[in-house]
């Protein structure tokens, strides 16, 4: 089985594309973040290095407080009251891409998520193709560890929340993701975790839901299979969505089944 360590040296080079920004530190953007499995491990290797285990305790430990700018969202857990990152060395590509200007376009937001940074503070050369470039860079990285977007979980990232849930809630029983529960527990001692581990998302819930939609798909049973995608897509905002794609694959799936069921 591969180790995620090894993966770090092509992640450390994707993540030294993006521009620095000039970051005033307001919280903004500070949203539990999404992110791939080598990632999620890159930022444990970083809170195991830079954190005491008390320190880990009581980050585990903390209350979830709610993104009141973004209904539906968790402030990250890793954000301290001087909202400063307790694993800035480990952040995300996510993160590293928030503040530019040119994210809020891609991510189709309503309002910017940074009030501070202008096209003005960012070099001018980053554009949507070099983004996507990145983004791909990282997709082809975590498919040595787990199938990339394909069926039935499409499962190319999860946000910060849930990856905690992918590495220790016991209610996760899929083999996918007692694979890669495994890939994690091989890499990591998860002890200082565990205990103080606390179900945020009810992503079992959701996966568990994905499952029955796809044996009620397989029972050509339309109507069936048409409540339970709903469900997947708008009972669980605390799971966010699995990055770029997910959403997109769930309204081709609704679409289909609507096809069918006017036949």
């Amino acid at each position: 089985m591969p180790d995620l360590r090894d993966a770090f040296d092509e992640l450390e080079k994707i993540y030294a594309q993006p521009p620095a920004l000039p970051c005033v530190s307001c919280g903004t953007c500070c949203v539990t973040p999404h992110l791939t499995l080598v990632e999620f491990a890159y930022q444990l290797d970083s809170l195991l290095t830079l954190l005491s285990p008390e320190e880990i305790s009581a980050l585990m430990d903390a209350p979830m407080p709610e993104a009141e700018h973004l209904p539906g969202n968790y402030l990250c857990k890793l954000q301290n009251a001087e909202n400063k990152c307790l694993s800035h060395p480990g952040r995300s590509l996510s993160c590293r891409l928030e503040g530019l200007p040119l994210m809020d376009l891609l991510a189709n937001r309503i309002t910017p998520i940074c009030p501070h940074i202008t096209d003005q503070d960012v070099a001018s050369d980053v554009t949507a193709e070099l983004i996507s470039q990145w983004q791909d860079r990282l997709s082809a990285l975590n498919a040595g560890f787990h199938t990339v977007m394909e069926e039935p979980y499409w499962l190319e990232s999860l946000n910060l929340e849930c990856w905690w849930a992918v590495a220790l809630d016991p209610k996760i029983t899929q083999p996918f993701f007692l694979q890669i529960r495994q890939h994690l527990a091989d890499t990591f001692d998860l002890s200082l975790f565990a205990p103080h581990y606390v179900d945020t998302t009810d992503l079992s819930r959701k996966l568990n839901l994905i499952d029955a939609f796809f044996a009620a798909n397989e029972q050509k049973n339309p109507d069936k299979a048409f409540k339970l995608i709903r469900q997947v897509m708008h009972d669980f905002p605390r799971t966010g969505t699995y990055y770029r794609r997910e959403a997109q694959e769930y309204f081709k799936l609704m679409k289909q089944i609507i096809k069918s069921r006017g036949k």
